[in-house]
């Protein structure tokens, strides 16, 4: 029998090589996520000390790369909806421009750097409103070639 507390250390000791972390700056530590920009860009978050507490934040990485790649100059209020939405749904402030979530507690940190980690991959891929022809990195795999007429009628309903 699989116990919960073996999976749990296993997936924190697994998940923490993802992550690569250094000083930078004035006292912040850089975050390098697994997660990536729709140009395969690696996403880069921050943690800041605040009044005693620490952000994480995306230092205005999320709206502007969406802006500058594949959205027209100014948001659209439809867009600004959804940039909404996905830091509501991901429990993420938008803070001047910034992705970000502030923790009290240090045992706060990982869930809240891959709140933010997923919520500017999620910004990023906003684009496909802006410009439903744009290339995601997954159209670029090939679909598997059907061996018989049963796997090709298999192949084609999970399209």
């Amino acid at each position: 029998m699989i116990e919960r507390n073996e999976v749990a250390h296993a997936l924190g000791l697994g998940l923490a090589q993802l992550y690569e972390c250094e000083r930078w700056d004035r006292g912040e530590v850089r975050v390098y996520t697994p997660f990536l920009l729709p140009n395969r860009d690696p996403i880069v978050l921050f943690l800041v000390p605040r009044h005693g507490q620490i952000v994480v934040t995306d230092f205005g990485l999320a709206i502007p790369w969406l802006k500058s790649n594949f959205a027209p100059p100014m948001l659209t209020p439809i867009l600004r909806g959804h940039i909404a939405d996905v830091a509501q749904t991901l429990d993420v402030s938008i803070n001047d421009g910034q992705l970000e979530v502030v923790c009290s507690r240090s045992s706060e940190l990982a869930d809240a750097i891959h709140r933010v980690g997923d919520a500017v991959a999620r910004v990023a891929e906003l684009r496909r409103l802006m410009n439903p022809n744009a290339v995601s990195p997954l159209d670029s795999f090939e679909q598997p070639e059907a061996e018989s007429a049963v796997d090709a009628a298999l192949i084609h309903s999970a399209d």
